[in-house]
């Protein structure tokens, strides 16, 4: 035989086909449906790629790949259920909690991850999906009782408390919590559970005092809102004028909204300030009355009606 003949390079017979354009594949796929690999082959595979650094050129290329398999809805239904079987019992580590946290933060800084994202959460079929686990996993016995453990184990409830009162925790979650409110839907949704029954909402005792006030001076102009019944981009202002003009009137409390004149605080009084703008920018006007005003009829009554005959 010739020199060199030995030399070629070896040329893998199915590059560059898939299991689409080649029976063989097919069947190969096919073969080794629900096979098993061993745990030494496995290692073998795995030994020789410690270490390795792939090029930039490599990791597109394996994401590509990757992009395509998750494309398949059976190859995507398959592995996840191997990869949720592989987690349970699975206790992660410090260092890799802290990866994951570093690997979440830098997709939450793509604006297309988080649109993508907000999309699906709020997309029916996925609700509907969630809904239907959470019943599932609530009806096993076993998975009822290790969460009963968890919740009542010290190091959970330690831990709970030490996270709740930090001020990193507590100003995320009210950030979430105005986003939430920020969307019509889950502003509505939540008044409509008010309005169930789930919570008796109605007038305190100032806000009827006020409310008959305005009925005093103006009949049938001024509705009571503050039941849920009125709201505006997750706000839900006191009293409401029904007669065509845009005006609204919210009752504050002394305390809880920082009275300059009793309990002077200025991170309190941003929030009406902030629905104050936010009112503005839907065309309405708004007035605040301080509790305390309500001691001092004859000066409220005027400023009432220079804000209603305005």
């Amino acid at each position: 035989m010739p020199k060199g003949v030995y030399q070629r390079k070896h040329q893998v017979w199915n590059k560059g086909l898939t299991k689409e354009t080649d029976v063989r594949l097919m069947e190969v796929s096919r073969s080794l449906k629900g096979h098993v690999v061993k745990q030494d082959t496995r290692d073998k595979l795995s030994v020789p790629k410690l270490g390795v650094k792939l090029t930039e050129e490599g990791k597109r290329s394996i994401g590509i790949a990757s992009k395509k398999r998750w494309a398949d809805p059976e190859y995507k239904k398959i592995v996840g259920e191997k990869i949720s079987e592989a987690r349970i019992g699975m206790k992660f580590t410090d260092e890799h909690v802290k990866n994951i946290g570093i690997a979440s933060k830098k997709r939450w800084q793509n604006p297309e991850y988080r649109s993508l994202l907000d999309e699906i959460k709020h997309a029916d079929e996925y609700r509907d999906n969630i809904s239907v686990k959470a019943k599932e996993r609530y009806q096993d016995p076993v998975y009822i009782e290790k969460m009963r453990k968890l919740h009542e184990s010290p190091e959970f409830l330690n831990k709970l408390r030490r996270e709740k009162h930090t001020d990193e925790w507590k100003q995320s979650i009210s950030l979430m919590m105005k986003e939430m409110w920020k969307n019509p839907e889950f502003a509505e949704m939540q008044a409509a559970k008010m309005l169930e029954g789930n919570m008796k909402v109605g007038p305190n005792k100032p806000e009827k005092k006020l409310l008959e006030l305005l009925n005093t001076i103006f009949p049938n102009t001024m509705k009571y809102t503050g039941d849920g019944s009125f709201w505006i981009m997750g706000r839900n202002p006191d009293f409401i004028n029904i007669n065509r003009k845009k005006q609204a009137i919210e009752l504050l409390g002394c305390y809880w909204h920082g009275c300059p004149e009793h309990f002077p605080d200025v991170k309190k009084q941003k929030k009406f300030n902030t629905e104050v703008k936010l009112l503005k920018g839907f065309g309405y006007s708004t007035l605040g009355v301080w509790e305390h005003e309500l001691d001092d009829i004859v000066t409220l009554t005027t400023k009432l009606k220079e804000f209603i005959e305005a």
